[in-house]
């Protein structure tokens, strides 16, 4: 899946990025989440929380506009996103993001 993003649109989500990134206390990492599909890739939704959660600190994830669909179960590493470690900020590109977690 190909997501088209204008070039304006990132790099103003970029600055935000690294401006919270420096903001906040501690360690900080941005993750830029470019894959809709439910995974454990760390450009997908699910990766990106995993990763954060592995980090610790602060962390951010920008998403990609797109729709956001979990379906992996618990017993393949999926289930619900959960941050276990540190604090996350999800922030969404444009209007409408949308995670849907129905299919858990």
């Amino acid at each position: 899946m190909n997501i088209l993003i204008s070039r304006d649109a990132c790099i103003k989500f970029s600055i935000l990025c690294l401006c919270l990134a420096f903001a906040l206390p501690g360690r900080s990492n941005v993750f830029f989440v470019s894959d809709s599909s439910d995974s454990t890739n760390s450009t997908t939704l699910r990766g990106a929380v995993i990763a954060a959660n592995a980090l610790g600190g602060a962390n951010v994830i920008v998403l990609a506009p797109a729709v956001y669909t979990l379906t992996l179960s618990a017993s393949v590493g999926g289930g619900a996103l959960a941050v276990t470690n540190g604090t996350l900020f999800i922030l969404a590109s444009s209007s409408p993001d949308v995670i849907d977690a129905s299919a858990l």
